[in-house]
């Protein structure tokens, strides 16, 4: 008999982008002591959010969409409050979550 079943392995998922959750993991993998400007359109955290998830090149249409829908108003409630830490934000996230934002 023969066996037909594939040897790779299967893909590996990852989280919606725009989800809590893959915001949540994103913010975890960076230095919590980090600081990061919200005023700032190269060093936002909505900013450097969108060019790990979607590349430097349109960030800023990414950060743009978020930052005016009030669909992600939780995303610009996180990354507009202080203090302006990769750490404090990741709390603030965990929180959201919690809360079934």
């Amino acid at each position: 008999m023969f066996d037909f079943t594939p040897n790779t392995p299967p893909a590996e998922t990852k989280p919606d982008s725009f989800t809590l959750e893959s915001l949540y993991a994103w913010l975890r993998a960076q230095p919590p002591e980090r600081e990061y400007d919200y005023w700032n359109v190269h060093n936002c955290l909505i900013c450097q959010y969108g060019a790990a998830h979607f590349g430097t090149d349109i960030y800023h249409e990414v950060a743009n969409m978020m930052d005016h829908s009030s669909q992600y108003s939780e995303f610009v409630e996180i990354a507009a409050a202080s203090p302006h830490t990769f750490g404090a934000a990741a709390n603030r996230c965990r929180a959201a979550m919690e809360r079934g934002a």
